[in-house]
């Protein structure tokens, strides 16, 4: 069965937590030792010779990690770094703690770098007159921030918003590489955080700020472990997990059966915030903070809401009656129960083909959009491998509709689908059963 790397993240990730008990000032952080002054570029220099630190604003500052007999060093022994760009976004700013590798690559590879960013206005200057007959035909933006009584904040649809709709582009100001968790001292990594936090211009420091705490400590540990979506920085192979902060992203509420999902553009780093399906005038918009984990059962998903972001779930299926929500846990067991029997069918399309089908129906059942893609996508291939051309058809025409909602018209994913809808027969994937087919 053929398979590809999936280029979005579904989901998002939570942090280690820890944070000490109390409140940290970040005075009280800067007494320690004092970091390195400037990280190595990889040879980057040549970008502009007379900074050694273009195209950063500021000059990077590392830390090298702890040494302990729990932690160790980092896998490499590189040092972690602070990489800001003030100017980013009409000087809102971003700030990478990450390693210098990384930075490297985003400097080669992404909007840091003058050459990509330029490149990329010109495509939006490009777009603009369609972007302007959009925006003429419908109310722009489609939300707003309500409150929700004895609930915090919230957005709310303000119009009806179709399916697959782009309703908000976001931007991460501060990410974090996830394994600095493990290989600083949390004294080391809260001195890192602070340090690139002040680095951004006083007004994104602000709205960062903010941004809700669901527990005491350090500050911004509270704010990376209530509002951090997963995000991955680097060149194909060695790609990285970091967390990052986009301030409107977290204002996104969570329910069990989300209307809207999110995506990244690594190049740009836009955060964009689609509708999962139509979403009515007066309604709130919702992601799943725990991604794909869907075969969690009510209780389960209760205390995990409650152990790392300390909130109660009153969705509209957590609200439901016992034997709903019974029926609920039932199917997500279920659906977990039949992945891994399809991971176990490797070679048998027959099989694979009706797993994934069976999946798909439960999904349907339980009111969960994101993850179908990918199942329409095996059962499009697993009936063209038995040769049975009408339905590869079929679940490639439903691939190819829900890859374009969840990873953009313009994906890996929706090209690989149509090639399959365009002509079965010729696709490479024809007639290879395996020993079931």
């Amino acid at each position: 069965m053929s398979s590809h790397t999936l280029l979005i993240l579904l989901g998002l990730y939570t942090l280690i937590w820890a944070a000490k008990a109390g409140t940290t000032s970040p005075q009280s952080l800067f007494g320690g030792s004092k970091p390195n002054q400037v990280c190595p570029l990889n040879g980057l220099t040549h970008l502009l010779p007379s900074r050694d630190h273009h195209p950063w604003t500021h000059v990077p500052r590392c830390f090298q990690p702890a040494i302990t007999s729990s932690r160790g060093r980092s896998p490499d022994n590189e040092a972690y770094c602070i990489y800001t760009d003030s100017t980013f976004r009409s000087e809102s700013g971003i700030t990478f703690i990450t390693k210098p590798a990384i930075a490297s690559y985003l400097a080669e590879k992404s909007v840091i770098n003058p050459k990509i960013r330029s490149q990329v206005d010109q495509e939006r200057l490009s777009e603009a007159d369609h972007a302007a007959r959009d925006a003429a035909a419908q109310t722009w933006p489609a939300y707003e921030a309500l409150a929700r009584p004895g609930r915090g904040f919230g957005l709310f649809a303000n119009r009806t918003i179709s399916e697959g709709e782009v309703i908000i582009v976001d931007f991460p100001h501060f990410i974090l590489l996830h394994e600095v968790y493990r290989h600083l001292s949390e004294e080391q990594r809260q001195e890192a955080q602070w340090t690139a936090l002040l680095s951004l211009p006083p007004s994104t420091q602000r709205e960062l700020r903010n941004l809700a705490k669901s527990r005491d400590g350090d500050e911004i540990d509270a704010v990376m472990g209530t509002n951090s979506v997963g995000q991955v920085y680097g060149r194909e192979g060695g790609a990285l997990r970091h967390v990052g902060l986009p301030p409107l992203f977290a204002r996104v509420n969570h329910a069990c059966r989300p209307n809207a999902g999110y995506r990244l553009n690594d190049t740009t780093f836009e955060l964009e915030i689609f509708a999962l399906r139509e979403i009515q005038s007066g309604e709130e918009l919702t992601f799943n903070y725990l991604g794909e984990q869907v075969s969690r059962t009510h209780e389960e998903r209760q205390k995990t809401f409650h152990n790392r972001w300390n909130f109660h779930c009153s969705c509209n299926l957590c609200s439901a009656s016992a034997d709903e929500l019974h029926t609920s846990d039932e199917r997500r067991l279920e659906i977990e129960r039949t992945k891994r029997a399809l991971e176990r069918s490797a070679g048998y399309a027959d099989r694979i083909r009706q797993h994934a089908v069976r999946i798909l129906e439960l999904y349907d059942k339980e009111g969960l959009v994101q993850p179908r893609a990918r199942f329409y996508e095996i059962a499009a291939y697993a009936s063209n491998q038995i040769g049975d051309v009408e339905s590869a058809k079929r679940y490639g025409k439903l691939a190819v509709k829900a890859w374009g909602i969840v990873a953009g018209r313009k994906s890996v994913e929706v090209q690989m689908m149509r090639e399959l809808v365009e002509d079965p027969e010729r696709h490479a994937s024809y007639g290879h059963a395996g020993g079931g087919g």
